[in-house]
This record gives structure tokens, sequence and C-alpha cells, in this order.
């Protein structure tokens, strides 16, 4: 179906199903049912989700989420900042073949003298309480590349801002802590859907 859609309705239909599962998963989140943390495999998703009870009393607490082999570390001092009125809770999604419809072509830094290419899955962080850009700790995702980083390869971590035409990719917000040839640690200020693009070229 992604093929037929043109590129306008692509990102927006991408920002919809990335939106919907996020708000999905919230309402999961402060309404748990059962065993505070859940991890649910599927053919199209992956998702580990987390209440927190007591573990936040303690100081310098943060909580692994993993999902698909990629990883999301959150600080308890974050869940806090966020200030959820319910129970709080934390989410981390792996989104199956997403790097393949919301590719390289909606960098929105793209520039002619780049070759890009997307190189991991579309993974996204989830909190319960109020969406923050400027939390004091950043949060920490792990992503592996689907194919090994080229010596020629820069490797961007790229968030996805639906507020820019239905939807594009933007570098704003991360920055790159640790890469090896097969996986990038992206270190952000905000929990978000984000992705690895490769880049070789010219870059500045």
């Amino acid at each position: 179906m992604w093929t037929e859609l043109s590129r306008e309705e692509t990102s927006a239909l991408g920002t919809i199903l990335l939106e919907t599962v996020e708000s999905i998963m919230l309402a999961s989140l402060l309404t748990p049912s059962g065993n505070a943390s859940r991890t649910i495999q599927t053919e199209n998703l992956d998702i580990e989700s987390k209440v927190i009870n007591e573990e936040c009393n303690e100081e310098n607490v943060s909580f692994n989420l993993k999902a698909r082999g990629d990883e999301m570390k959150v600080a308890c001092s974050i869940i806090k900042e966020s200030e959820s009125t319910g129970n709080p809770g934390v989410a981390f999604v792996s989104f199956a073949h997403m790097e393949s419809v919301l590719d390289e072509r909606f960098f929105e830094d793209g520039q002619a003298s780049w070759k890009l290419k997307i190189n991991s899955r579309v993974v996204g962080g989830i909190v319960t309480g109020e969406k923050k850009e400027d939390f004091s700790k950043t949060v920490v995702y792990t992503l592996q590349h689907i194919q090994p980083k080229q010596k020629s390869e820069r490797p961007i971590c790229v968030l996805w801002n639906p507020n820019v035409e239905d939807g594009r990719w933007t570098r704003s917000g991360c920055e790159i802590t640790r890469a090896s040839e097969t996986y990038t640690e992206c270190s952000c200020n905000r929990m978000a859907n984000l992705a690895i693009i490769m880049a070789s070229g010219e870059l500045t």
C-alpha cells in the first residue's frame, strides 16, 4: 500500500501511525492490568513497557527498555519531570520495516553533496505525563545498524518532527555519544521517534 502513496501522503500517514501507537501505549500505561512490565512482540511492532511504582524513590535509578535489539535508557528524574497525573510509566517501541517507508527522502537537512541512507529501525520512546523537550538528563537510545557502518560513513541521529511538512527527519535535539560498525548511541533531550541515517560525502 505504501508504494502507491505520494511523498506527502506517506509522511502524513507515517506521522498518524507513529502518533496512534504512542496514544494507545499511553492509554495502556495509565490503565495497567496485571504485571507492571509488559513485552509485546508482533510481526510489525516490538514493545517493552513498564509502570513505575516504588522504584524511583531511590536516587540515581534508571531503566533499560529493549525492543528488537534496540534499547532505551531513561532515568527516574526524567519520569518525575514529566509529571504524570496517574501511575507514571515508560514504553519503548521498535517498528518493523518502517525504515523503508519513512526513509532518507524525508531528511530535512539533506544536501545535494551528501549520499544518505537510513540504517536502523524506527524506534519510539514514550513517557506518561507532559511532553517536554528539555529534560535535565538525556534519554539514551542505542540503535542497531541494519548494515555495518562503512569507514566513509558518518551516522546521524534523527528525530521525526511531525510539525514540518506533515513529517520530516531532523537532527535537532539529539547528539551521538558513541558509534561502532554495528550500532549508534544517541543522547537526546526528549522522548521521540528516531532512527539513524548514514551520510557519506562532504559533511560540514
